[in-house]
């Protein structure tokens, strides 16, 4: 299969040409990394405002750290 896998229509000739008609571009799934990274990091800064002290950054260590605290 060529296509993306949330392709609607299953019948691009290459992931490019699926991205294309998507209208995905590198800027997109680069900002939806940096969003997700800002998201991250504001909830990091938030458990530690909480006294909290998370594994790491990603949102499973946030949520891991407030489980372990309740």
């Amino acid at each position: 299969m060529a296509c993306r896998t949330g392709c609607p229509t299953k019948d691009h000739h290459s992931w490019g040409a699926c991205a294309r008609a998507a209208r995905l571009s590198t800027r997109h799934v680069i900002n939806d990394h940096a969003n997700l990274t800002n998201a991250e990091l504001s909830a990091y800064r938030k458990a530690r405002r909480d006294g909290l002290d998370p594994a790491g950054t990603t949102m499973e260590a946030i949520e891991d750290a407030r489980k372990a605290a309740s």
